[in-house]
């Protein structure tokens, strides 16, 4: 039995290797250290054991469940002889039929219940004898690594060794060391094994199953297996130093490949931002130049004729304009005068105007007096009944006649009719008075309407000169609305060359507008290649870092791996060394390999 306990073994070969449990290396990997070289020292130098085997060939009244859902059901013992089984229902003792209620799987003592005249969850008792010839030996043996030797019937002197098979779990007995057929084991027998086995490795309470003078030698195998381990963790450090480098860099040259992406689209073939915004630009500068065409080439001739026509219109000297203007001024005195003497003759006019009204209202009044003095002239000379010739005719009938009034009837009748004559000559005489008051109140207006008249006239003359001028003023006006209706046909030419000028700048300016979102976005694809360019470098940089931790790591655990395998090399040299390792029973070790 080893001496050393794994907690001894621990702390001397931290002293040993000058590491810091838990820093350098865990308390873990040491132990796994002291497993492998103790199970390393149990492929050279075994632990011998022995273990014995109670046959109990038959099993009476097993209970188990019944499960119509095809799932196994083991059963106590493996393997079960074949048809050997027999099994019924606990309750009244209803036995079922192989096949057909419930099938068996003899080698790993198992059970499946296909249901049949089986009900589901019945309770089932099962009765079977255990196979004579194979054995489950699982539980019997502790790590083995071979088996030996295999003897029966113990109790036999001298031991029955029997040749056997040994399959992982199972023990195959065939036929015995005298030869003949296989054998089987009989009820209530014993087997005995014997076999070799991997030592126990040491706790932290007892020492290894191994002798106490492999102690060194284990502690020493243990030392390699350490620093393989201190080596495997600098190599997985390395390793993930070098994954992390290998990220790093898959994520700089994907940074690199987005920079690159966004190069492509910033300088790339045609409809990429740059060339979009090239292409857009020469169309801008395209529409500036039909823009510099109609503002420069016609446009310069149509406005001059233009200007010339507006300066022609309103320039000096006898042009349409000024003459006509000139014309207007005098025009102007012209009227100014008519329109004072318009309103002086406005007076008169009025004044004659209210005489000739007020004559007028007179008239009618002097012509019925008038006619009044008429109508009683002739009443008195002839309408009347006693009027002057009534008067006359009636005297004249009264001369050379005999009169009762005497001869100076006729006279008297004559004395009437001049009377009448009278009367009627004083008629006359105020109808002649009216008719002069008439005539004068006529002659009056007459006068009057003649005053107008040559007022009229000369007002009339007065806008005869005025028109003069104003036709004058239309002559002028007339060829300015001509040198006007050119100057706009010229200028409405020119609108039309800026209307087109316009558009083209407006075109221009799209382009211009389009182009620089070409740009912008441009702009965009540059920062972002530069983002990630700078992203690329500091992925490069970080993968470097991991490359030189890497080849760091690597470095220490080549040198942990050197120095290991010179102790691992030591350790099994001397377990394989004949000469310097002996047997628990004192007889040399084999030279074997167990595995």
């Amino acid at each position: 039995m080893g001496v050393l306990q794994r907690d001894t073994m621990r702390d001397q070969l931290a002293i040993e290797l000058a590491f810091t449990i838990a820093t350098e290396i865990d308390a873990d990997e040491l132990d796994n250290a002291v497993l492998r070289a103790t199970d390393e020292l149990s492929r050279f130098i075994p632990l011998q054991l022995v273990a014995e085997l109670h046959f109990n060939l038959a099993v009476s009244a097993e209970a188990f469940t019944a499960s119509t859902s095809l799932s196994v059901i083991s059963l106590a013992n493996k393997p079960i002889r074949p048809l050997s089984e027999k099994v019924t229902l606990v309750s009244d003792g209803t036995e079922y039929v192989r096949n057909t209620d419930y099938e068996m799987d003899y080698i790993n003592g198992a059970i499946v219940t296909l249901g049949g005249d089986i009900a589901d969850g019945a309770s089932l008792s099962v009765t079977y004898d255990r196979d004579q010839t194979l054995f489950d030996i699982s539980s019997e043996l502790t790590r083995p690594i071979a088996i030996t030797r295999v003897i029966y019937t113990v109790q036999n002197i001298p031991a029955d060794d029997v040749r056997f098979d040994w399959h992982g779990d199972f023990l195959e007995i065939m036929t015995s060391s005298r030869g003949g057929s296989q054998g089987s084991v009989g009820d209530d027998q014993n087997i005995r094994i014997f076999y070799l086995a991997y030592h126990t490795p040491p706790t932290d309470a007892a020492g290894g199953s191994y002798p106490a003078y492999l102690d060194e030698v284990v502690q020493l195998g243990m030392g390699g297996f350490a620093l393989r381990s201190a080596a495997m963790k600098e190599r997985w450090l390395a390793n993930a130093a070098i994954v992390s480098a290998k990220t790093e860099t898959a994520l700089g040259n994907a940074a690199l490949d987005a920079a690159d992406a966004a190069l492509l689209v910033m300088r790339g073939s045609a409809g990429e931002p740059y060339n979009d915004a090239i292409s857009t630009l020469v169309l801008a500068k395209t529409a500036l130049d039909k823009v510099a065409v109609e503002l420069t080439t016609d446009m310069n001739d149509i406005l001059d004729v233009a200007v010339v026509n507006i300066g022609v219109v309103r320039g000096s000297g006898t042009e349409p304009y000024d003459a006509a203007i000139a014309q207007l001024l005098t025009m102007i005195t012209e009227l100014t005068e008519a329109d004072t003497a318009s309103d002086s003759i406005n007076a008169l006019i009025t004044a004659a105007t209210n005489s000739i009204q007020e004559g007028l209202e007179l008239l009618p009044a002097l012509i019925t007096a008038m006619n009044a003095d008429i109508d009683n002239v002739e009443d008195a000379l002839e309408t009347d009944t006693k009027n002057a010739n009534a008067y006359l005719a009636t005297g004249d009938a009264f001369l050379n006649t005999v009169n009762t009034g005497g001869p100076n009837v006729p006279i008297e009748y004559l004395e009437y009719g001049r009377t009448k004559v009278s009367i009627a000559q004083t008629w006359i005489a105020g109808a002649g008075m009216r008719a002069r008051n008439i005539e004068s109140k006529l002659g009056e207006i007459q006068g009057r309407i003649s005053f107008v008249e040559k007022v009229v006239d000369e007002v009339t003359a007065k806008l005869g000169v005025v028109n003069g001028y104003n036709q004058v003023v239309a002559a002028y006006n007339n060829t300015a609305n001509i040198l006007i209706g050119e100057t706009q046909a010229r200028l409405n030419i020119a609108n039309g060359r800026r209307a087109l000028a316009d558009g083209f700048i407006a075109e221009a300016s799209q382009r211009i507008a389009q182009a620089q979102g070409y740009i912008a976005v441009a702009t965009l694809a540059i920062q972002e290649a530069q983002s990630n360019i700078a992203i690329a470098a500091q992925r490069h940089a970080t993968a470097a870092s991991y490359l030189l931790a890497a080849d760091t790591d690597q470095a220490a655990a080549d040198k942990l791996i050197e120095e290991a395998d010179r102790r691992i090399g030591e350790f099994r040299g001397t377990i394989r060394d004949r000469q310097q390792v002996a047997t628990s029973g004192g007889a040399l070790a084999s030279r074997n390999q167990y595995a």
